[in-house]
């Protein structure tokens, strides 16, 4: 027993020593039970789409630290992981808690601010001072409420896209994270690519099917969905939802919602898959998953059928 408590001991020095401190910004989204937390480290984080990381954060406890797939593009000027809420009681249930009293404490001091920002501005007035500026504490000072967290990584390898013509990304529920990495990394290259005309050197196809039950989650990354839909890239990238089931927030499944619309049901991997790899290389197209087990499993058994490449994330560690 004892190899194996110094073990767990060197883990957790070797952990403490390489994570790199880092300033966060903690925000409830708006699906149940999901925290973003959005980072930038000293010294800079570098990673590569699919990748995950290790986080620490102090203020919940010392010692503990947790693996979370990075949810942004490494181009992004903010690291980001999403993190659903897994129970009372565990890490991701006080982190959901933490980040609901920041953001509470931020717009009480965001208040304050203003309304001692407006305070000035009226003895200003009755003086004949001028205080340019100064009404703008408020939301600064919102802003500048920050947490300290450590991050050690990146780790994993995940599969090289740019070896591949065409891309399909499946995923349910949280299991997008990876997925979205993977398709802002490359909307973004393609944007930048085609204003310099060197876009041919891309994925000639990038689809994400995602399935979920709550129609309030596309939300987490709507900034990427609504590109995509205002510039596909003429279909060079494409994303469809799917409603698994009439949950919360999920009142017409039918209908559009927030601004995304959504097929009832769940996708059928097969036909979407068929369709991507018609009249060319099915080896040259990639089917990369992140889900529960049996979405992993009608992936790779159509990826099999249709002879394409496949790979699968983890969905629980």
């Amino acid at each position: 027993m004892a190899p194996g408590l110094l073990l767990y001991a060197f883990d957790r020095v070797l952990r403490m020593a390489k994570g790199g401190r880092a300033y966060t910004h903690l925000a409830v989204c708006p699906c149940d039970g999901v925290t973003k937390v959005s980072f930038a480290c000293c010294p800079p984080f570098h990673f590569r789409p699919g990748q995950y990381c290790f986080v620490n954060v102090p203020a919940i406890s010392v010692l503990e630290w947790h693996p979370f797939t990075l949810s942004s593009a490494p181009a992004d000027a903010h690291t980001t992981v999403h993190i659903k809420e897994m129970g009372e009681g565990t890490f991701t249930a006080k982190l959901n808690k933490l980040a609901a009293n920041v953001e509470k404490q931020q717009a009480k001091q965001g208040r304050q601010g203003r309304q001692a920002g407006e305070a000035a501005e009226g003895a200003g007035a009755a003086s004949g001072i001028e205080l340019a500026g100064e009404s703008s504490s408020g939301p600064e000072l919102a802003a500048n409420v920050a947490l300290q967290v450590r991050v050690d990584g990146p780790y994993g390898e995940p599969p090289r896209i740019e070896e591949y013509d065409k891309l399909l990304l499946v995923c349910g529920g949280i299991g997008v994270t990876p997925c979205h990495s993977l398709l802002r990394h490359w909307y973004l290259s393609a944007v930048k690519a085609a204003k310099i005309g060197t876009l041919s050197q891309h994925p000639r196809r990038v689809e994400l099917l995602w399935s979920l039950r709550d129609a309030s989650m596309p939300q987490l990354f709507g900034e990427t969905l609504r590109a995509i839909d205002a510039n596909s890239l003429d279909g060079r990238f494409a994303y469809t939802l799917f409603l698994t089931s009439a949950g919360r927030g999920n009142a017409a499944l039918s209908a559009e919602e927030g601004g995304f619309a959504f097929t009832k049901g769940r996708p059928d991997v097969r036909a979407a898959l068929a369709g991507l790899v018609d009249g060319c290389d099915a080896r040259r197209t990639l089917v990369f998953t992140c889900g529960p087990e049996p979405l992993k499993w009608a992936c790779a058994a159509a990826a099999a059928e249709a002879g394409a490449s496949f790979h699968a994330e983890t969905f629980e560690l």
